[in-house]
């Protein structure tokens, strides 16, 4: 009771606060119209103003419970972990278990100051009162998953941890809320934060100004200090606020969210993309109705991958209709071959919970969607938890565990491709306080003391598909092995029990070779994306690699095709005639019929040429007759049909003059264009 009067004298006769720029006296309005207002200021979520109003409430009925709940449902959600628990504490001590939401509010806050065992007691007695007491929108499960934080917290007081979690020093880190970093490299960092000199009330009667964007900064002698400019695409504006900035895989289109209330003054965020064209980031353009819904927010977008390389999928945060809980996350897919966006779809409900999931962040390399929870048993408050997968089909959620959890809010995942370094937000004990007594995010740095991922390299050496096989290369191109350089890799996790998992696509460099960081204790295939190789898929492994830091592939020459036509050699006919000779058929044999059984999936087409004895559509059927004879070879050597192409070109494709400059016959060249070519279209 003496914590209730303290704060009711808090309110003095005539209450007056700033809710917009006029002066507005809760004293003049009704019950029912100050309720409005305590709502929408949760709305915009504008709890400080949401806290004055609810001590008006108090103090006119100071035994109406529900008033006593808004208040701290207000603390709670701004931030005033301190002011909010010696509430909930005063009120569930004069009205114990009167009200669930008090006795579980309560019950999160005792696992915020990390008394679990008391958070246990409240919450067992809670759980059986569930049917008998108002319990607002706590129900049985949440209770469970509450329960089954604080057990998983005691459990994990007695880990022995192998990483390393500090506050970043400099001046990255205010009383105000930074949020959403992002490692550029070791030394440099992406964030979100309010802008200087903001204050958290909303002026609802002045056009809205941004109060958050982006920033960057520099660790220089181990300070994290603030530059100046923010590179591109990192886009700020003076009548958005911005954040949760993402690039696309080939980092040629870059997600983000601006914010701003609309026409009913909620506060609504929107996904919008900006393309590089030609050296230049586009004007920032916002995506379809489906994901951008009217009313809705839609927000913190990141970026990964699924079965099909041409696809890419957006995860996102938003609170639209036909979720689990409040917050959901959502993805749609982005298609790079049609440069499209799907409409937008729900995880489903082995990640989303009846409570909030926020943050998501796709580590690529492990392909694991990490995301903060408070609806999943937690430490307290927001947990960071991942799962493994894509789309809707997600393995078991996974919590990260102490000291990256704690039992605060952490939020805002990220890790740098070795995994051994990352950033996420906090405001778990320790950080300064806002102008408003709110414990608002700090960014945190964590540092992997033990070998987190391997660091696998390889060289993909390429070579002739017909090399071998008596042929006479006519290009430039392929009269040499080498390298595949510049070229598009996939490389995927395998599995007995389940389809294999694109991990991440990348290129090789101007030397053919590749590197990239992989979990470890899996099985691995890389894959060549090119239509013009044959056999560029090799397997490998990092299981029982746990004191292993980098391992270099041994990989054998992928077998490059032919981009033009490549001829038999002393493929020989008698004048004016089709039929294959004997001493043909003998080098067919030892050629053509050994190579295409030799490689059973590629297709190929016969193309024969003439020289210009004899009219032009003499010379084509005769061609078209030598180029059918030699499919009908092939297919008496056991060749499928299905196959075999055959195509006549008669006189009309030579490659050398059939006449010397003076006009007299060149026999070299004519017997140069009498040839038989085999062309590889495709591989079945």
């Amino acid at each position: 009771m003496l914590y209730r009067i303290t704060m009711l004298l808090v309110a003095i006769f005539w209450y007056v606060i700033s809710f917009g720029q006029v002066k507005l006296e809760l004293k003049k309005y009704h019950n029912w119209q100050l309720k409005k207002m305590y709502n929408e200021a949760i709305w915009l979520d504008d709890y400080i103003t949401a806290q004055d109003i609810a001590i008006e409430m108090i103090e006119r009925k100071p035994n109406k419970l529900n008033y006593h709940v808004y208040f701290l449902n207000a603390l709670v959600k701004a931030k005033k972990t301190d002011e909010a628990y010696e509430f909930a504490k005063n009120e569930f001590e004069e009205n114990p278990y009167e009200h669930g939401k008090i006795a579980f509010y309560l019950a999160e806050l005792e696992k915020n100051n990390g008394n679990y065992e008391t958070a246990i007691e409240i919450l067992s007695r809670l759980r059986t009162k569930t049917r008998r007491i108002e319990m607002g929108n706590i129900t049985r499960e949440r209770i469970e998953n509450s329960i089954a934080g604080c057990n998983l917290a005691i459990k994990n007081r007695d880990t022995i941890v192998y990483t390393k979690v500090k506050r970043l020093e400099g001046n990255v880190n205010t009383s105000n809320l930074e949020f959403n970093p992002v490692l550029l490299e070791s030394d440099e960092l992406i964030f979100g934060n309010f802008k200087e000199n903001t204050d958290l009330k909303e002026d609802l009667n002045r056009s809205f100004r941004s109060k958050r964007g982006f920033s960057y900064a520099k660790k220089k002698k181990d300070l994290w200090t603030i530059e100046n400019n923010v590179p591109e695409p990192y886009f700020n504006y003076s009548d958005y606020d911005t954040g949760d900035g993402t690039y696309s895989i080939d980092k040629r289109r870059f997600y983000f969210s601006k914010s701003s209330r609309d026409n009913n003054n909620k506060y609504i965020s929107n996904i919008y993309i900006s393309t590089l064209e030609s050296g230049i980031w586009s004007t920032p353009v916002k995506l379809n109705k489906s994901i951008n819904k009217k009313g809705y927010t839609s927000s913190q977008p990141t970026v990964g991958t699924c079965y099909d390389p041409s696809l890419e999928v957006i995860y996102f945060v938003s609170d639209r209709r036909g979720g689990a809980g409040g917050k959901d996350i959502w993805y749609f897919v982005y298609d790079k071959t049609k440069n499209e966006h799907s409409k937008a779809y729900n995880v489903g409900a082995y990640i989303n919970t009846s409570g909030d999931e926020i943050t998501p962040y796709f580590d690529l390399e492990s392909h694991a969607l990490f995301f903060s929870s408070n609806g999943h048993a937690s430490f307290g408050g927001y947990d960071i938890f991942y799962s493994k997968g894509e789309l809707v089909n997600w393995l078991a959620v996974m919590n990260v565990g102490y000291p990256i959890n704690s039992s605060f809010d952490d939020i805002d995942y990220f890790r740098n491709e070795s995994g051994m370094l990352g950033v996420f937000a906090s405001n778990r004990k320790g950080i300064s306080l806002s102008m408003y007594n709110q414990s608002l995010n700090d960014i945190f740095l964590f540092e992997e003391t033990t070998i987190a991922r391997i660091f696998v390299k390889g060289q993909i050496k390429t070579q002739d598909l017909l090399m071998g096989h008596g042929f006479v290369d006519l290009t430039e191109k392929n009269q040499k092995s080498g390298v595949l350089a510049n070229q598009s890799i996939a490389i995927s996790q395998q599995s007995d029990t389940a389809a294999s998992l694109l991990i991440k696509e990348t290129f090789t460099n101007e030397n053919g070779e590749f590197g990239v960081w992989l979990d470890k204790g899996h099985e691995y295939r890389v894959e060549v994306k090119d239509t013009l190789v044959v056999g560029g898929s090799f397997s490998f492994t990092t299981l029982n690699k746990e004191k292993v830091s980098e391992i270099s592939l041994d990989l054998k020459p992928v077998l490059t095709i032919p981009d033009k036509p490549v001829e038999i050699e002393n493929i020989y006919y008698e004048f004016g005639k089709a039929e294959l000779t004997k001493e043909t058929k003998q080098v067919l044999d030892s050629t053509l019929v050994r190579f295409v059984s030799k490689h059973p999936d590629i297709i190929i087409r016969i193309v024969s040429h003439t020289d210009n004895v004899g009219s032009e559509r003499y010379n084509q059927r005769l061609s078209e007759k030598r180029a059918l004879n030699v499919v009908r070879y092939l297919i008496s050597k056991g060749i499928s049909t299905d196959r075999l192409i055959s195509q006549g070109k008669g006189e009309s494709e030579p490659i050398a003059p059939n006449e010397n400059p003076d006009g007299s016959d060149n026999s070299e060249g004519r017997m140069k264009n009498r040839r038989t070519e085999i062309e590889i279209i495709g591989i079945r």
